[in-house]
């Protein structure tokens, strides 16, 4: 079974057994770690989800890192505790459906177990109310343990009391529900004061609305955050903040506008030269490669770190490697849409997104370029191909294959692909291509046969296209 069969034939039933979901006040639900970092152009990496959260009486008390039942049992593992560690959850879980391995976060203890615990169960282990008790990122030793029943007393009466979610239209992400929690939690043991640290745009606001006793009463209705520096009070300083002043008056254009030359002479002050000059780097298999480089680009690293150019093609360079083993394995998963996509999805996650592989082409001087040629380039010191020069060297060989109408569906595309780039062949743009081609695909259909069989002209077409130059020829 793949693993959404394993996940509803064996974990889901596993749990409800166990009583997740049937018993009162315990929910299972999928939850979102991080939306994924960002990578520029408006898009992120791909997202960290928990496959399931164990939520009893408004509190996270396990993860569960699921598998299919085809692999090893313990390979969720390091992801099992890496969302563990982020929700700050005592017990995590990797399973494929047949076994069932158990990690305490706490004390280090993994073992094998035979079935899931219950939510009081869980509940139990999480918090045991002797000996020694874990409070968020708190640890109550035996000269503590009379505090224990008091403190669950209190964490029972908080967890009767879900956060506030702004009806529904708001949701804590894992830092801030760690830290509203750890406050109450220290509430709990009779601690008066807190500070929370957190960065510039993390949601403060939100949590402090948060943490439980209202300061809001008849004749309030609202609530006042202060800081430390009492930087709060400038605002009520005329001298300081003072009346809002009348916007400046806009400069009223000379009529008839600027000249052309003028245009271009206040660009060239403003913009400066754009200076091209040519670096030579040699990266690790002992290869030279020239590069065209703007002396006014900056390259970022993925944590937003300035890297120099010839840092950056390194940096990728030494990439590459986690994603082929080589040019062969390289040319087959760039021949099909699929396994395509998810080599451009883990070139992303190592921080070259589109946006950085367009940077690598201007740098390859091959912004005419297949982004596989480029690749080939860094990797292997090949020089690249335009995508003209691609079709040119191939077309022969891919009509040999197909039909008169196929041929001039694929003729269609391969126009598209030299003038736009590789995400023309992209398998979500074939409906797009087919509209565009013949205005609908039930035209469509009536020319090339079914979706099947347009879909996959589509699809096996491209690995001819991509096939070595020495055998295209």
């Amino acid at each position: 079974m793949n693993e959404a069969d394993t996940r509803a034939e064996l974990i889901d039933p596993a749990l409800r057994a166990a009583g997740w979901g049937i018993i009162e006040e315990s929910r299972i639900r999928r939850e979102v770690i991080a939306p994924g970092r960002l990578i520029g152009g408006g898009r992120r990496a791909k997202s960290k989800f928990a496959d399931y959260v164990l939520i009893y009486r408004n509190q996270k008390l396990g993860i569960i890192e699921a598998k299919a039942d085809t692999e090893p049992y313990t390979e969720g593992v390091q992801q099992a505790k890496d969302y563990g560690d982020r929700l700050q959850v005592r017990y995590t879980y990797a399973t494929n459906g047949r076994k069932i391995y158990q990690i305490d976060m706490l004390t280090g203890k993994e073992q094998n177990i035979e079935q899931y615990p219950t939510p009081e169960e869980l509940w139990n282990m999480t918090y045991p109310s002797t000996s020694s008790l874990r409070l968020g990122s708190l640890r109550l030793g035996s000269g503590q343990a009379g505090q224990a029943g008091n403190t669950n007393e209190w964490r029972d009466r908080f967890s009767s009391i879900p956060f506030e979610d702004k009806s529904g239209t708001w949701e804590a992400r894992y830092y801030q529900h760690n830290a509203i929690t750890k406050v109450l939690e220290a509430i709990a043991n009779n601690q008066d004061r807190m500070l929370l640290t957190l960065a510039t745009g993390t949601g403060k606001t939100c949590i402090a609305f948060q943490g439980r006793g209202t300061r809001i009463f008849e004749g309030k209705d609202y609530f006042t955050i202060y800081d430390f520096v009492r930087a709060h009070e400038k605002f009520n300083d005329p001298e300081w903040d003072g009346p809002p002043q009348e916007p400046p008056t806009g400069i009223t254009p000379r009529s008839g506008g600027l000249s052309e030359v003028e245009v271009l002479q206040l660009q060239s002050e403003v913009e400066g030269p754009q200076r091209r000059e040519k670096i030579v780097i040699e990266l690790a298999d002992g290869k030279k490669r020239t590069l065209q480089h703007s002396v006014q680009t900056t390259y970022w690293s993925p944590d937003g770190k300035p890297l120099s150019a010839t840092a950056f093609v390194k940096r990728l360079y030494g990439e590459l490697p986690a994603l082929f083993q080589d040019e062969i394995e390289l040319r087959r998963l760039w021949s099909r849409p699929d396994t395509r996509h998810t080599l451009l999805e883990g070139l992303a996650e190592k921080g070259y997104g589109e946006e950085q592989m367009t940077a690598i082409q201007k740098l390859a001087d091959a912004e005419n370029s297949d982004v596989f040629d480029v690749l080939t380039f860094i990797a292997y010191a090949k020089p690249p191909l335009s995508r003209r020069e691609r079709v040119i060297a191939h077309k022969s060989l891919i009509f040999s294959r197909y039909t008169g109408k196929q041929q001039e569906f694929l003729d269609f595309v391969l126009d598209q692909y030299i003038r736009e780039g590789v995400r023309e062949l992209a398998q979500d743009k074939l409906p797009q291509l087919l509209e565009l081609k013949y205005h609908s695909i039930n035209d469509a259909i009536s020319e090339l046969g079914d979706v099947g069989q347009i879909r996959e002209v589509f699809v096996n077409f491209q690995a001819w296209l991509y096939l070595d130059e020495k055998q295209a020829s």
